[in-house]
């Protein structure tokens, strides 16, 4: 869903697949070698990278969990920790049992008494409405926050959901949108990772709908049967989300690493 923003390439080296990412004339790694040697994968990409990056602070692999860490850490290598994924137990985020969650089951009702609502599936005729929310949120956003930083990653975004939206089907997307009063408020989107976690790719809501956010993310969950944990995927660094997803109270946070032979790192 980011190829509008990144070109990529990928290769096999040493028996595993390798994926590049490239913008503005380097390269890096967004996820770590795929295959049975990831550690002499990784050296062989550290090359690739080292022969193209004009900045070597640049080549790097992302996205490693703890096995991956591992599994290819070397020595001349350095990591450092990206942040981390929340993932949740699916029953507790369907049921909003107990005191913990008496703020989110509050909300929900607030919002099933006070909107006249529906939540359907996203159909490709959903893709400009979709969109214009998006825009009206993310200025909304812009306006509240002065980060530089923040603002980019906010205007970035457009182009991957777009992406998502019109390569849904192909990518094989749980897309959901809720309508009030006939009218997209709401849209979410995620994806099976395996056949017990779906991952949670995006949540874009109306803000003046109270209840809508807890609404929408209790509905996608209520409707993946079969599915154990929820993976919210990271807070970007951002308080205000990390807040957000440690009030549903995640089952456990899975760290999610870096790894670069450089002694700095670039975003």
């Amino acid at each position: 869903i980011w190829r509008d923003l990144f070109s990529y390439y990928w290769g096999i080296t040493e028996g595993s697949l390798c994926l590049f990412a490239e913008y503005d004339q380097n390269i890096f790694m967004p996820i770590p070698p795929v295959g049975n040697n990831p550690r002499m994968a990784s050296a062989k990409a550290f090359e690739i990278m080292a022969k193209v990056n004009k900045n070597p602070s640049v080549s790097r692999l992302e996205d490693l969990d703890d096995k991956d860490l591992d599994e290819i850490l070397s020595p001349g290598y350095r990591y450092v920790l990206k942040g981390y994924e929340y993932i949740y137990r699916r029953d507790d985020l369907v049921s909003l049992k107990g005191n913990p969650y008496k703020g989110k089951r509050s909300s929900v009702n607030r919002f099933l008494s006070h909107f006249n609502h529906s939540y359907e599936p996203f159909r490709p005729s959903d893709l400009g409405d979709c969109l214009s929310l998006y825009i009206r949120w993310m200025k909304e956003r812009c306006d509240s926050n002065e980060d530089d930083t923040y603002r980019r990653m906010l205007y970035d975004s457009y182009s991957a959901h777009r992406r998502a939206m019109i390569d849904c089907d192909r990518l094989d997307l749980i897309g959901r949108v809720v309508r009030i009063n006939g009218s997209i408020a709401g849209f979410t989107f995620g994806f099976r990772l395996g056949p017990d976690i779906v991952v949670v790719l995006s949540e874009i809501v109306d803000r003046s709908a109270t209840g809508l956010p807890q609404f929408i993310f209790r509905e996608l969950c209520k409707g993946l049967e079969g599915v154990r944990f929820i993976n919210a995927m990271d807070d970007s660094g951002l308080e205000s989300i990390r807040r957000t997803k440690l009030s549903y109270h995640p089952y456990r946070l899975e760290p999610s690493y870096i790894i670069s032979p450089h002694p700095t790192l670039s975003p």
